[in-house]
């Protein structure tokens, strides 16, 4: 990570100031203000350290009920919404806004539905670092600096849509092969505060409804995530790196393919939206302000493809942290704590017992500033109507994701992802065609050619089904794709029953169960972080010395501690287990080696603050259990919140 040196504004007055508007473009309720904060940003030696999302969201405050992160704190005049910080102690300071409720006890931002906003023009503060924000920094000297005009742009996060919601799509205008079964959308609650998306029709009229349903939190998406969490920097910033020469939708246009039930969903999609926006008693409009144009199929593309935006911009020979403004502070160091997940496999009568396969992940990394990632998370049940060609699929997802990262289907085959080692590219081989990786697994997952229960050889077939044909892999960035599938009542020489393949733009190899070297050596169970063991990677070198070589590149401390953390806490596990087997104790009351309690242990070991969401999925019994990380905790930390079990015949009965 790189600190920036930044400037400051001097004027001569008698006392140091800071004045500014806020905008918000909607009235407030009679119990709401505008709050005001100065936070006062840290030293690196001489420079500055940029304002942090980590610190917005209450990190060192818990969540603001010890505190804010605030050195000062104002109300925003209710009329004019002028506020002014008099008297202000030297440093550097960035202006934070917010909307706040004066009925409630707690002073800081109310992150259950946050419309708040920071100063940012053009040539702010950031670093490569993911939780960095683009805020400008005001350095006050002494008592003569003054700061006019700092205003303060919040704009508005869309409430999500009212429960209970059923929805009928339009009869599809091409597909006419298929099921005579009705097609309808309902969007509910399967649990307290779990939301559920049942989706029926072919796959231009589940496009279309889940367009329709969720258009607003769709574009909420777009803006608040892809666009500032990800592209990131001053609005003129963002708009340059997205939609200027060589920004990132060009870039996506040129390099990216998608398969062609993807471009139908897609297509129905942007028709289910444009029906909101015709509707004249609905405030809905496909207007991004931002880039002063609609939302368009490429940016339905760019969002189901966030995780490749650096990739993408180095294609493009364009920094992904770089501005069209000459004297942007930023740099482009990537960041390796970013996308940050973890999964493990359990399977095998020693194993698991009774209940089957057992398959645990957490999602990690996909933490925005206004913890959209979490208020829209959503459970999607999709009941494809061309029932000869797509299985019913249930995958864990946000509005507008076309494809998937963590799900399984009908016959109990889970697939999910991890972010793999980034590869290196040549201008010389520059990708074309390359596959969307979420596409590639929703595909995979609703593929009814795809075998029962796949074995590794037919797993990697129908992963690089979907290969580029100039390149030979499947994943524009690294990628690592785990499997399970049922084991009960199996011979266990027709398994593995978990296995995975580590891949990137070239290609990839299948790893198993108790490779070589790789621990845990057990032959009933697999783990991942975000390196590799076997594909262009000796595993003698992860464990001597920090995988020096995953890629061309080194492994960052997050996939090795965290691989550590899960690897001894799973053998340690299995060692008392075996150790108890031995002292013949109760082997009734001992139960199995692993279990659903201890898969959450696991999940918990390996958290760090970033996981938005975990997952556990038993194939055998066609259950999984979910746990969100509560929005108004101040890190996420999904695996030590509540857990709730849901059958996937339930999510088709919604």
């Amino acid at each position: 990570m790189k600190w920036l040196v930044i400037s400051s504004f001097v004027a001569q007055g008698a006392l140091a100031i800071i004045t500014g508007q806020v905008n918000f473009p909607s009235p407030l309720t009679a119990n709401q203000e505008f709050k005001v904060a100065l936070v006062k940003l840290t030293q690196h030696g001489e420079n500055v350290v940029s304002l942090n999302q980590d610190v917005l969201q209450g990190r060192d405050c818990d969540g603001g009920y010890k505190g804010t992160p605030a050195a000062y704190l104002t109300v925003a005049d209710p009329t004019s919404r002028m506020y002014k910080f008099p008297t202000i102690n030297p440093g550097n300071y960035s202006v934070v806004a917010y909307v706040h409720d004066t009925t409630v006890k707690n002073e800081w931002i109310d992150f259950e539905l946050p419309q708040l906003g920071y100063h940012s023009l053009d040539g702010c503060l950031y670093s490569s670092t993911k939780t960095s924000l683009c805020a400008s920094v005001l350095e006050i000297i002494d008592d003569s600096t003054i700061f006019e005009g700092k205003d303060v742009d919040i704009r508005p996060l869309s409430p999500l849509p009212e429960l209970n919601q059923n929805f009928v799509p339009p009869e599809d205008p091409v597909n006419t092969d298929h099921s005579s079964e009705p097609a309808f959308a309902h969007y509910t609650e399967v649990r307290p505060g779990v939301r559920a998306l049942r989706n029926r029709g072919t796959s231009w009229q589940r496009g279309y409804s889940h367009g329709h349903i969720l258009a607003q939190q769709i574009l909420d998406f777009f803006n608040f995530f892809l666009l500032d969490d990800r592209v990131r920097g001053a609005p003129n910033e963002q708009k340059y790196k997205y939609d200027g020469p060589k920004g990132f939708s060009e870039g996506i246009k040129k390099h990216m393919n998608v398969s062609a039930e993807f471009t139908i969903r897609a297509n129905g999609m942007l028709a289910g939206m444009a029906a909101r926006a015709a509707d004249p008693d609905d405030e809905f409009t496909m207007r991004i302000d931002l880039l002063e144009r609609d939302f368009t199929f490429v940016d339905i593309m760019a969002i189901n493809t966030y995780n490749s935006y650096g990739k993408i911009s180095e294609l493009m020979n364009q920094d992904p942290y770089y501005s069209s403004d000459s004297n942007s502070n930023s740099n482009s160091d990537s960041d390796s704590s970013s996308n940050s997940c973890t999964q493990f496999v359990f399977f095998g009568d020693e194993m698991t017992g009774d209940e089957g396969t057992i398959a645990a992940r957490n999602m990690d990394g996909e933490n925005d500033l206004r913890k959209v990632t979490v208020r829209s998370f959503l459970l999607f049940a999709e009941e494809p109507l061309e029932t000869d060609e797509q299985l019913k699929v249930v995958h864990f997802m946000w509005p507008g994701f076309v494809g998937a990262s963590s799900g399984f289907n009908e016959r109990g085959l889970y697939f999910m992802e991890n972010s793999g080692c980034n590869p290196p590219l040549t201008h010389d081989e520059l990708p074309a065609g390359q596959p969307i990786l979420r596409d590639v697994i929703y595909q995979v997952l609703s593929d009814a050619s795809v075998p029962r229960n796949p074995t590794p050889a037919q797993g990697e077939q129908a992963i690089l089904k979907y290969k580029s044909e100039r390149l030979g892999g499947s994943c524009l960035d690294g990628c690592i794709l785990v499997y399970a599938q049922p084991s009960l009542n199996r011979d266990p020489a027709e398994g593995p029953f978990g296995f995975l393949y580590e891949g990137d733009t070239w290609g990839g190899e299948m790893r198993l169960p108790n490779e070589p070297n790789t621990r845990p050596r057990e032959d009933e169970m697999i783990m991942a972080s975000n390196h590799y063991w076997k594909f262009h990677t000796d595993p003698l070198d992860v464990t001597g010395k920090g995988a020096a070589d995953c890629n061309g590149k080194d492994a960052s401390f997050s996939t090795l501690w965290r691989y550590e953390a899960g690897q001894n806490r799973v053998e340690a596990l299995l060692r008392t287990h075996r150790l108890k087997q031995r002292q013949q104790c109760d082997l009734d009351e001992l139960g199995s080696a692993m279990t659903v309690e201890k898969a959450k242990t696991l999940l918990r070991t390996v958290e760090h603050g970033s996981t938005e969401h975990s997952i556990i999925f038993l194939p055998d019994q066609m259950t999984f259990h979910v746990a969100i990380s509560s929005l108004d905790a101040p890190m996420n930390d999904a695996a030590d919140d509540e857990w709730y079990d849901v059958s996937f015949e339930e999510m088709f009965a919604l």
